[in-house]
């Protein structure tokens, strides 16, 4: 297993738009659930709220993996979207497709 190399101020960039009320909002949910969580984001439609990016670092979606939660997502809505990034379980970065729900990824992208 190799090791991770960050530039050096990616961090601190990283942070600061994730802290950017510009760039983000919260929401208050009542009685959630991860497959709650998942349809609120899967029904934004043009006009309403746009998620552009679920960042679960909290591991509040459980017992799906990632590719799992990217199938439920397209399966679920986020019409406006023809795929979604999601990590591997080995970290690598993959797309599913809506069309077909096939999986792509390295040279590909």
């Amino acid at each position: 297993e190799g090791s991770c190399a960050y530039a050096l101020g990616v961090d601190g960039k990283v942070l600061a738009t994730l802290s950017d009320v510009d760039v983000v909002s919260a929401h208050l949910v009542k009685g959630w659930s991860p497959k709650g969580l998942l349809d609120i984001v899967a029904a934004q439609t043009s006009g309403s709220t746009e998620y552009h990016a679920l960042i679960d670092t909290g591991a509040l979606i459980t017992g799906m993996t990632n590719q799992e939660v990217a199938e439920y997502l397209l399966k679920s809505g986020l019409r406006n979207f023809g795929g979604v990034v999601f990590l591997s379980q080995r970290g690598e970065r993959l797309v599913l497709l809506r069309d077909g729900l096939k999986v792509v990824g390295g040279t590909d992208l």
